[in-house]
C-alpha cells in the first residue's frame, strides 16, 4: 500500500457526503422496509482470485481516509485470497483521482474501489470498467453512475439519528420546554445534516424551537462566536448542535463561558467523533452525543463484496453507511470496536444497510436505515 501527497484541509472528509445531497430519513426505529441490516461475510469461493489486483483511488490523506485506505488493505490480506492491492492518493484533486482510476483500468486491474469527494464525471469510465468485466465498489458522499455497488454516506440520516437521541436528552431530563440553537453550513454543500437533525428533534418533540445560524467557516472560533449570540439572543437555549466536530467544540466553549456546564441541564452535540470529541464525551462534559459512520466496518464489508463481485457473484448495488450514536454509557466500546475491528464481527456484517434502488450521480437514497446498535 502506498499513500501519496499532503493535505491539511480537515474540511475535505466532509466534502465526501457533502456533494451527495442525500435526503432519505433515518429512523432510530427498526423493521424499515426495503433495506437489509446484514452484509455478506467470508473468502469468496469458487474462483481463484490469487495474482489478482485490487486498484484503490482515495481522494485525500486525511487520517479518515487513511482509515478507510487501511481497512480495505488489511481486509485483503486477512481473506488470504491473494488478492494484490495498491492505494493510490488524488492529493485533493478531483481530475487526478479520475486519471487514476483510468490508469488502473489500462493496466489491467482486476478490480477498483474509489473513495471520491465527487462522482460526478465517471459515467464513461464506469461503463468501460463494466465492459471490461471489472467490478467497482464506490464508497463516496454521492453515486458513481455505473459502478457496480455504490456505499453512500448519509447526511440527512445522520443529522435525523443525532436529532432522536438529543430529543431523548432533553425528555429524561426535563427540558423539553427549553429551545435548540444549531449551526448550517452557508455554503449549502451540507445542509441536509442541520435539516435532518432539526426533524429527528421535532419528530420526538414536536413544539421545540430550533434556531439555525449559517457558517461556512466551521471553525472553534466561529462556533464560539455564534453560540454566544444565540445564548444572548435565546437564553433558554437546552442544546447546541454544530455541523462539524468544530462547530461543536466551539459551541460547547461558548456554553462554558457562559456558565453553562452541568451536563443534567445542557447537551452539546457533534456529528462528528475525532479523537477531541471522544474523549469530551468519555470525561462527563457537556458534549454528550455525537455520531461515527463506522468507517473500518463499512471498508471491510465492502471489501470483501469487492472480491465477491471479482468471482462472479451477484453483490447488491446500493448501501448505506449507519450511523451510531456514541454517549457516555457506550463511548469506550464504540472506541474499542473500531480499533480492533475483527474482533466484532457483528458488527461489520451489519454495517451497512442495503437498499433495491440502483443509484446514479446525483440520486438520493428512498429508503430509511436503522442507527447501529454498539
Amino acid at each position: 500500500m502506498h499513500l501519496t501527497g499532503s493535505l491539511s484541509q480537515r474540511a475535505t472528509i466532509r466534502a465526501l457526503a457533502a456533494l451527495a445531497g442525500i435526503a432519505a430519513v433515518a429512523m432510530l426505529a427498526t423493521g424499515c422496509s426495503g433495506t437489509t441490516g446484514g452484509s455478506p461475510s467470508g473468502d469468496p469461493s469458487g474462483v481463484s482470485l490469487d495474482g489478482q489486483r485490487i486498484g484503490i483511488s482515495v481522494c485525500c490523506p486525511v487520517p479518515q481516509i487513511d482509515v478507510i485506505a487501511n481497512a480495505i488493505v488489511d481486509s485483503a490480506e486477512s481473506n488470504d485470497s491473494g488478492v494484490d492491492t495498491t492505494v493510490v492518493n488524488g492529493n485533493s484533486d478531483v481530475q487526478k483521482a479520475r486519471s487514476d482510476i483510468q490508469t488502473f483500468l489500462a493496466q489491467g486491474y482486476n478490480g477498483i474501489w474509489s473513495t471520491l469527494i465527487s462522482g460526478q464525471g465517471y459515467d464513461t469510465i464506469a461503463k468501460q470498467a463494466a465492459e471490461s468485466g471489472v467490478p467497482w465498489v464506490n464508497f463516496s458522499g454521492s453515486a458513481v453512475t455505473g459502478a457496480t455497488l455504490n456505499i453512500v454516506i448519509p447526511e440527512e440520516q445522520l443529522g435525523f439519528a443525532l436529532g432522536v437521541a438529543a430529543a431523548g436528552w432533553m425528555s429524561d431530563n426535563g427540558v423539553e420546554s427549553g429551545s435548540v440553537g444549531a449551526t448550517i453550513d452557508s455554503t449549502g454543500a451540507n445542509t441536509k445534516r442541520t435539516e435532518g437533525f432539526e426533524a429527528g428533534v421535532k419528530s420526538v418533540l414536536p413544539d421545540v424551537e430550533v434556531f439555525t445560524v449559517g457558517n461556512a467557516a466551521s471553525t472553534t472560533t466561529a462556533g464560539q462566536a455564534i453560540g454566544a449570540n444565540l445564548l444572548q439572543a435565546h437564553p433558554d437555549i437546552a442544546v447546541f448542535f454544530g455541523w462539524t466536530a468544530d462547530d461543536a467544540i466551539g459551541l460547547l466553549s461558548a456554553a462554558k463561558a457562559a456558565g453553562t456546564d452541568d451536563p443534567a441541564k445542557f447537551l452539546v452535540v457533534s456529528p462528528e467523533a475525532n479523537d477531541q470529541v471522544y474523549k469530551l464525551i468519555a470525561d462527563g462534559s457537556i458534549l454528550q452525543i455525537a455520531a461515527s459512520l463506522g468507517y473500518p466496518f463499512g471498508a471491510i464489508a465492502g471489501e470483501r463484496l469487492l472480491e465477491k463481485a471479482m468471482t462472479g457473484e451477484e453483490i447488491p448495488h446500493t448501501a448505506i453507511m449507519r450511523p451510531t450514536i456514541i454517549t457516555p454509557d457506550n463511548v469506550e466500546l464504540v472506541q474499542k470496536q473500531e480499533a480492533n475491528p475483527y474482533d466484532y464481527p457483528d458488527r461489520i456484517d451489519g454495517q451497512l444497510a442495503f437498499v433495491d434502488q440502483v443509484l446514479a450521480f446525483g440520486d438520493v437514497p428512498t429508503d430509511q436505515v436503522d442507527a447501529v446498535t454498539p
